[in-house]
């Protein structure tokens, strides 16, 4: 006698649903996604196209940033269950988005998961993936492209990478590549330096050129980029003029100007005082006027003055014999700083006042005259 089927228990539906490890055996031969892997493809919400390649996908990110949802997916659920939902979808463009994502963030357990899936994509625009890496220093990314592609990179890698400040990406280039640097060497040393990576200047410098673009020691200066003044002073023939001093003045940079003033002879022009003066740089006018001969002009306490800087209006007037114009007065009133125009009003500026009223007078700012003769 056939034994009859008994129904399963409400109880035991309850027990199989409520083991992870039952339900995920039970909808593995379901069709369809599950809430993960539907979760993960509405998050990156990516673009309709499916014939585009990685020259579509890497400019995309910056219009899609829901690509870099992705990552946090990955580090949840590990890139063994990327690999299911990109077998289960079978969308051409996903497997490339992944990519990118793990070539652009130097994630690699990703990159590995993902390579299965564009093994047999391949073209000139798969070169982006190794410049891309090395833009960003992801060097571990860098060498399983070169280990696991064929396309290679181009001369973008090694310039992104000198431009990133990125030395260990450029030594590794430099040994396993023979791409080389891009034509517009002289911009890319320009760059290297007004970024301040003193270690891929270093590197360059020691393996690449020694010619170095002229006046580069002037901007080192007016950006305060101690440490490469100091390399280039020490290992290159380079040379900076007055204008090193004179913008190091101007932008405050008190170290720059001292370690000028001990190891360079450029030295400066009246126009390092008078700028310093000018941004309120009390400190970089006393070091100039105790070690230095050149002095200033009268535009030093005009356009201190005229930008409200009394500590270096007064300072100026008790230790300097250059003095000032009707502008200090004319301009100080004009910019709103009153209590300038006020400590002016002494028998030493008097004569200033009549002419800074006149031209207040002449250019029509009868509002200025007003204030002018009310301080």
């Amino acid at each position: 006698m056939a034994k009859r089927y008994r129904s399963p228990s409400p109880e035991s539906a309850a027990r199989v649903l409520s083991s992870t490890d039952l339900v995920g055996l039970v909808v593995s031969f379901q069709h369809g996604l599950d809430i993960i892997a539907r979760d993960l493809l509405h998050a990156i919400q990516w673009p309709s196209a499916r014939t585009r390649g990685l020259s579509y996908v890497f400019p995309s990110m910056r219009h899609y940033p829901s690509f870099d949802a992705l990552l946090p997916w990955v580090a949840t659920h590990g890139p063994t269950r990327l690999a299911d939902v990109l077998t289960f979808v079978q969308h051409p463009l996903l497997p490339l988005i992944a990519f990118c994502v793990a070539v652009r963030h130097g994630h690699l357990p990703v990159l590995v998961s993902v390579a299965p899936f564009v093994r047999d994509r391949t073209g000139p625009d798969f070169c982006l993936a190794m410049d891309v890496a090395a833009t960003h220093g992801h060097l571990a990314v860098l060498r399983w492209l070169h280990d696991h592609r064929q396309e290679g990179c181009t001369r973008d890698a090694m310039s992104n990478a000198a431009r990133g400040g990125h030395v260990h990406v450029l030594a590794w280039l430099h040994t396993h590549r023979d791409e080389g640097f891009s034509d517009r060497m002289t911009d890319l040393m320009s760059d290297v330096v007004v970024r301040g990576h003193v270690a891929v200047v270093a590197w360059m410098h020691a393996h690449r050129t020694r010619q170095w673009p002229r006046g580069l020691m002037d901007g080192m200066a007016a950006r305060g980029q101690m440490d490469m003044l100091a390399f280039f002073h020490l290992h290159t023939d380079e040379r900076c003029s007055t204008h090193a001093m004179d913008a190091a003045a101007a932008h405050g940079h008190l170290d720059v100007l001292q370690w000028l003033h001990a190891y360079r002879r450029e030295g400066c022009t009246t126009a390092a005082m008078d700028d310093a003066a000018a941004a309120g740089h009390f400190q970089v006018i006393q070091f100039l006027h105790a070690h230095r001969t050149e002095g200033c002009t009268t535009r030093a306490v005009d356009d201190a003055a005229s930008n409200g800087h009394l500590a270096v209006v007064r300072w100026l007037c008790r230790h300097r014999h250059e003095g000032c114009t009707w502008k200090a007065l004319f301009n100080a009133a004009c910019n709103g700083h009153m209590h300038v125009v006020k400590w002016f009003k002494t028998p030493t500026h008097a004569d200033k006042w009549p002419i800074a009223v006149l031209v207040a007078r002449t250019q029509g700012r009868f509002d200025i005259a007003a204030l002018l003769l009310s301080a």
